[in-house]
């Protein structure tokens, strides 16, 4: 299925005899697409926060509007998210592609984790008086840390192929290809 519209910077690596071949990105088309169809909504939501934030000061003025914001922030990266997974879906992925979407996912996942993490602790601080937090600055440098070790992960991995991403292997490492 041929695919319209201009492709980004790894263009040369495609064929030039014009065989369909493996496709390497998304073209711009695509992800033009996806901005139109998807992207208008984080976009819409961070506009309303800037306007009600620094325009009007709704949120001196009313400080539980900070609740529905963020639940709706939530709710269109979500729709945001999951309309770029379709479209990647529809238009395939090659090996690149899935080791850079595995590493986001990898580093995504253990970004949740963390954050779960930090709910328990805050659990724990308030049905049993524990004390696991230390305050915002602790929490924030947690988050942080979890982040920077995922990252650090996945670059590691991208060098040494500790799960295969970047060797094509199974995490058995045994050859994916």
């Amino acid at each position: 299925m041929p695919c319209h519209g201009l492709r980004f910077a790894w263009a040369p690596l495609l064929p030039r005899n014009g065989a369909e071949g493996v496709r390497v990105y998304l073209s711009w088309y695509s992800l033009r697409r996806v901005i139109l169809t998807a992207g208008w909504a984080p976009s819409l939501v961070f506009a309303v926060h800037v306007v009600l934030s620094q325009g009007i000061g709704a949120y001196e003025a009313y400080p539980s509007i900070d609740i529905p914001m963020h639940a709706l922030g939530g709710f269109v990266m979500a729709y945001f998210v999951a309309r770029c997974v379709a479209l990647v879906q529809a238009e395939g992925m090659d090996r690149a592609v899935r080791r850079a979407a595995t590493a986001a996912f990898v580093v995504t996942a253990t970004a949740t984790a963390a954050v779960f993490w930090e709910f328990a602790e805050y659990t724990a601080d308030a049905m049993f008086s524990m004390s696991a937090q230390l305050g915002l600055e602790d929490t924030l440098l947690d988050l942080a840390l979890g982040i920077v070790g995922a990252v650090a992960f996945v670059s590691v991995d991208g060098w040494r192929g500790l799960l295969g991403l970047s060797e094509n292997r199974d995490p058995n490492g045994r050859s994916s290809l």
